[in-house]
């Protein structure tokens, strides 16, 4: 090759969809990966809301673990269960890249592997991706230029992109402790003993991962350790990764000498603060990008919908960042009535209809949330009903 209409760098799971519907629509692209050709990515366990399918469209086949029917929410005090209005997919990530890599290449997209990006070159007029494989140097003419290569994106560092905020993920891999419901997923909030939150997610009848999110700044194996003795289970392995968080200063588009650059997925920061979650806000963030470039939608408008969801997210972790032990304890003990409703009808990837309805039809718990510590508040409902 010497020329596409799309080169995308990264098969992540934001790129490879991406490529699959540009593709459909007839044109040319090519993903690009640095992984050599026959080495799986990393092995880790996701957990995905029912958006996937219900708003995407995209069906997982053989990467489907197990399926999750409820969620338990635990403070240092209180405990509050959510039933699921759909059951919540639990997927391994290397599988599912192999999914979506296989789905691409049927559409007619190109994936090699084993190729790494360079840099931008502006000669005679054109612009061309500069690429590296098997030793060798290319050049690669192209008329858009996609960076799905994660949180240290080279794109971005080729066009002057801003990079995310990243925080650090560890899941050990455990057997199940006994009597453990295999249909039930578990998050303890308990700030003095991790910033963000610890889970425990079931990957079948017998096996599951306890996972922990710290900032780059602390030591989530720590965290790990005192769960795992604390609910007496055999550790199997370990998952890590370093993954992008989501900010409103992130302007994941430009032009370099013309060439039009995005960014999505985790390179653009397209990554739910709350739950750390990027599966579907990055799928989400790949279909803005398709009609950005078949459309010729400006990339900012077509992502709106999307980035006013993710700031959601980013103002109500900033209220729930000021919250101690106590303050859960509270916000736990009053998520009942129409306030479970609510969280119980919506989705995670969709908080902004949830918090709608719930400040809405709730003012007593928006009036509690403000007097305890949330002080955001009111900058969410600014975003809700911009």
């Amino acid at each position: 090759m010497d020329r596409v209409d799309v080169l995308i760098v990264g098969a992540s799971q934001a790129g490879l969809y991406a490529a699959e519907r540009l593709a459909q629509q007839g044109l040319r692209v090519c993903v690009i990966d640095r992984r050599p050709d026959g080495v799986r990515p990393a092995r880790r366990t996701l957990i995905v809301t029912t958006y996937l399918d219900e708003r995407l469209g995209v069906v997982p086949k053989r990467s489907v673990l197990h399926q999750v029917d409820r969620m338990a929410v635990v403070s240092p005090n209180r405990k509050a269960v959510f039933d699921f209005r759909r059951s919540d997919w639990v997927l391994e990530r290397a599988l599912w890249i192999e999914e979506l890599t296989e789905r691409a290449r049927e559409a007619g997209a190109e994936v090699v592997l084993g190729s790494r990006f360079l840099g931008i070159e502006h000669e005679d007029g054109k612009v061309r991706a500069v690429l590296q494989r098997d030793g060798s140097v290319e050049r690669l003419q192209v008329d858009h230029l996609v960076g799905a290569d994660g949180v240290f994106s080279r794109v971005a560092r080729a066009a002057g992109l801003k990079r995310p905020p990243c925080v650090r993920i560890v899941q050990a891999e455990v057997r199940l402790p006994r009597g453990w419901d295999r249909w039930e997923a578990r998050v303890w909030l308990e700030p003095e003993m991790c910033r963000h939150f610890v889970w425990l997610v079931p990957e079948d009848g017998r096996r599951g991962v306890i996972g922990v999110i710290e900032d780059l700044d602390r030591d989530p194996m720590a965290v790990v350790r005192t769960y795992v003795e604390r609910l007496g289970v055999e550790v199997l392995g370990f998952q890590g990764a370093k993954v992008a968080m989501y900010h409103p200063s992130l302007r994941p588009w430009t032009r370099v000498q013309g060439l039009p650059v995005y960014l999505v997925g985790d390179a653009a920061g397209q990554v739910k603060v709350t739950t750390v979650g990027g599966t579907v806000t990055g799928l989400r963030g790949a279909r803005a990008l398709v009609r950005s470039i078949v459309e010729g939608v400006p990339y900012d408008k077509a992502v709106q919908d999307l980035d006013r969801e993710l700031r959601i997210h980013w103002v109500i972790k900033r209220g729930l960042a000021r919250m101690d032990g106590r303050a859960y304890d509270r916000l736990v003990e009053r998520v009942h009535g129409r306030v479970r409703e609510v969280l119980e009808q919506y989705t995670r990837d969709e908080m902004a209809s949830a918090f709608k309805e719930i400040l809405k039809g709730d003012l007593k718990f928006a009036a509690w949330a403000l007097r305890h510590g949330f002080r955001h508040l009111p900058a969410l409902g600014r975003v809700l009903w911009k």
